[in-house]
């Protein structure tokens, strides 16, 4: 066992391969909400080589292909369903089995929270989410690498990896969240020129994409209508925006764990998984010091991120009038999880501080078979 704990991505990938493969054969494509029609139509498409969706009413079609190429490529190569989930879950795996190798960081909490069965269930799926969640963890991984490695920042590696990582990042859900933790990692030559750079490469790519390529919006909501109500009554917005996240975090906290499809799992169980996994978060100390300053921005980029996420959905999805934000979904949350790890994590516990955290990834490990398997029972 002490072998096992020294090597957290094997656990992973383990764990990944087993449940993830029960899930992905033991829930048919009629009962994942998540891959059943449009997520799987267009990876569908992009097989067939179609990188703009065909249906303008579909509401992926705003969707870019990058989100679709490993499913679209098990279609491509095998002509099954059940290939494009299981290029997706192999792909998943390997992305987050890189970022747990990759950080110096928060490895364990990196396998507690893609092992999550929300997370998880969406890895096998066609959602666009399964890599768009997988890349944002890779994302998050090398940037704590650059925050708290000692290695100083090399322009000609990590600049590279950065510009491939935003390129990407650019054509994903919100996976340029990451980015945004630039600021506290340690660059002593053009640390706000490589920023500005970055940032408007980011922002340029996902602004050429949207400009050519949009999903559908529902015939009851009117941009044009919200957008005036924001602009005419800013009070009344902020008191909606914040009215919506503080009465939904439970709701999203709830799903980020146990959504599998259209299923919720026992809410009981739920409020204990959320439960362990905040003592995991505090009782697995990183080995760096984790500085108040980086705490604070790290929650600010949440915020930002949660803010922008619901005014999207204010824009697209709520109809004028609406007392609160509509389509929020929990799993849209899942990606950002990793900044928690900054907020929350404890990097100075009294001692035996090893020979505690050990038991406690122990038991977390055993925890996490029982969560597993009974996620796989219900997902049916």
């Amino acid at each position: 066992m002490e072998k096992i704990i020294k090597k957290p991505e094997l656990v992973f990938i383990i764990y990944a391969l087993i449940f993830g493969f029960i899930l992905l054969f033991k829930v048919l494509p009629i009962q994942s909400v998540l891959d059943g029609g449009d997520h799987y139509q267009r990876a569908v498409e992009v097989s067939q080589g179609i990188m703009f969706a065909a249906n303008k009413n579909s509401w992926v079609a705003g969707y870019s292909p990058v989100l679709y190429i490993f499913s679209a490529l098990g279609l491509k190569i095998f002509n099954s369903f059940y290939a494009g989930r299981i290029f997706n879950l192999l792909v998943w795996i390997f992305l987050i089995a890189s970022a747990i190798r990759i950080t110096p960081v928060f490895k364990w909490l990196f396998v507690f929270t893609a092992l999550m069965p929300a997370s998880l269930f969406l890895g096998m799926t066609y959602s666009a989410d399964s890599f768009s969640n997988a890349f944002s963890f890779l994302f998050f991984a090398y940037m704590f690498k650059l925050i708290y490695s000692k290695n100083e920042f090399s322009i000609p590696k990590d600049g590279t990896f950065l510009i491939i990582l935003t390129t990407i990042g650019a054509f994903c859900k919100g996976a340029l969240a990451p980015l945004l933790l630039m600021p506290i990692i340690k660059i002593k030559k053009h640390k706000y020129l490589i920023l500005s750079i970055l940032a408007f490469l980011g922002i340029s790519l996902l602004g050429l994409w949207s400009s050519l390529n949009h999903g559908t919006i529902p015939d009851t909501v009117n941009p044009e209508l919200n957008k005036s109500f924001i602009l005419h009554n800013p009070l009344s917005y902020l008191y909606i925006l914040f009215k919506t996240i503080i009465t939904s975090i439970p709701g999203w906290a709830y799903g980020c764990i146990g959504f599998i499809g259209w299923v919720l799992m026992d809410k009981n169980l739920i409020v204990f998984s959320l439960v362990m996994y905040i003592l995991a978060l505090y009782f697995i100390p990183a080995e760096v010091e984790i500085k108040p300053a980086q705490r604070l921005w790290a929650f600010v980029i949440l915020l930002l991120y949660t803010i922008m996420t619901c005014t999207l959905l204010f824009f697209i999805y709520t109809p004028y009038g609406s007392n609160e934000i509509y389509g929020v979904q929990p799993r849209y949350f899942i990606q950002i999880i990793p900044l928690l790890f900054i907020i929350l994590n404890a990097n100075k516990l009294p001692p035996p501080r090893k020979q505690f955290t050990d038991s406690f990834i122990k038991i977390m490990l055993i925890f996490l078979i029982f969560l597993l398997s009974y996620s796989c029972y219900i997902a049916i």
